[in-house]
């Protein structure tokens, strides 16, 4: 018996021709081996398990979610911006039409709902009775003179600070954007309101500390505040804006008690009114709200 027969009984006469060898030969064995081996290797492999198994599909509840430039806005807000207004009421006898200095930062929440403290420095306004309020110490010919003998100059501006907070509510309109749209607020606080002397020539005391409290028609008290507006959101680090119409109503007490240039008790309390509008620049530090992921199915 050939000596390659008797060591692979199997290897069928078919397989020889194939590769070329004559019968007998012991490489016809080795190579058939070989063969047997890579094709065992090849399909037991990790690499022809995943491809030719299905991956898990991930099935996450809920439907779908809105893009990210129409979901709902909600965080803070720091909003500055100028305002002027005219007052009415009892304090439009002493003063003209000022300006508004605004710092107002604010929380949005996803519902459109902002909550806001206000603070205002309130300034310029024009003195309407300064002629009358300096006319004890003027000379014949509306001149002030200073303590050295020559002329002196003393000038006057309303100035005012407002505290408190407010609530509000964004209506979007039809077409705006998320966060955006009619912005209707409610307010209220603190405020207080008086006369500012500038001498810069100097020698004048009469509009030092402590005499000025006098003169200076110092008032404080509690305001409420409504407006009417619209307002342009952006995304987190980006600025928007708002502007408004506003209408403010204060109860305000003298805190002087009299004054000196009608020589007149001052003890009355007063209700001061203005209309005015506001335009304010808004950093914004708002993110979209997407809903939570949920619980997660696997499925095979």
């Amino acid at each position: 018996m050939p000596r390659f027969a008797s060591r692979f009984p199997f290897s069928p006469p078919p397989f020889q021709r194939l590769l070329g060898c004559p019968a007998g030969s012991p490489f016809a064995g080795r190579v058939w081996i070989f063969g047997v081996l890579c094709a065992v290797a090849f399909f037991s492999s990790p690499t022809f398990a995943q491809v030719t198994q299905m991956a898990p599909r991930t099935v996450v509840p809920g439907g779908m979610r809105p893009a990210a430039n129409q979901a709902p806005l909600r965080g803070a807000l720091i909003q500055i911006g100028l305002g002027t207004f005219q007052p009415t009421g009892a304090w439009a006898k002493t003063y003209a039409g000022g300006g508004t200095l605004h710092l107002e930062p604010a929380y949005k929440t996803s519902k459109d709902w902002m909550w806001s403290l206000q603070v205002r420095t309130v300034y310029g306004m024009r003195v309407k009775i300064d002629s009358a309020l300096l006319g004890f110490l003027t000379t014949e010919d509306n001149q002030i003179l200073g303590l050295s003998g020559s002329y002196a100059e003393v000038r006057t501006e309303g100035r005012g600070t407002q505290i408190g907070g407010q609530v509000g509510r964004i209506v979007p309109l039809l077409g705006s954007k998320p966060g955006s749209g009619l912005d209707l607020r409610l307010g209220g606080g603190w405020m207080q309101h008086r006369i500012h002397f500038f001498n810069p020539s100097g020698g004048v005391p009469m509009v030092y500390t402590p005499y000025r409290y006098g003169l200076d028609r110092l008032h404080r008290g509690t305001y409420g505040l409504q407006s009417i507006g619209y307002v342009h959101q952006a995304r987190s680090g980006e600025f928007g804006w708002s502007v408004a119409l506003e209408f403010q109503q204060a109860y305000m007490l003298p805190q002087r008690g009299f004054n000196y240039d009608t020589r007149l008790a001052d003890t009355q309390a007063k209700w001061d009114y203005q209309v005015g509008v506001r335009a304010l620049w808004n950093l914004n530090i708002l993110r979209a709200v997407t809903p939570s992921a949920g619980p997660r199915f696997y499925v095979d």
